[in-house]
């Protein structure tokens, strides 16, 4: 990893900054892509949201009761869960770069 320095003097003290950029590129990268990943899990479990809140809405009293596409709920929840498992990967993989790049490491609560 290549780490860049810049030397400053001020009132004869020196200061020394360092910073290590591809450790910050790759931390900046992993963490978008997280980012975006997040958004796209959210669609996909709003969905599954009306999905359920179809099936489980009130029908009227000479109605047995609403169907529950299951299918689609079962597609959504995979679809949400392969997005979590690679928001998951990336949050390690930003995680490991955090120190290097003097960034906080990301967590999910």
């Amino acid at each position: 990893m290549a780490t860049y320095g810049l030397v400053l003097s001020f009132r004869g003290y020196k200061i020394v900054m360092t910073e290590n950029y591809e450790a910050l590129g790759r931390y900046t990268a992993a963490r978008g892509r997280a980012e975006s990943l997040v958004l796209a899990r959210d669609v996909a479990l709003r969905k599954l949201s009306g999905v359920v809140g179809r099936a489980t809405s009130p029908v009227g009293t000479s109605t047995l009761g609403r169907n529950f596409d299951v299918a689609a709920a079962r597609a959504l929840l995979e679809e949400a869960e392969e997005l979590n498992n690679n928001i998951l990967a990336l949050v390690a993989e930003a995680n490991s770069h955090a120190a290097a790049a003097n960034r906080r490491p990301l967590e999910l609560v």
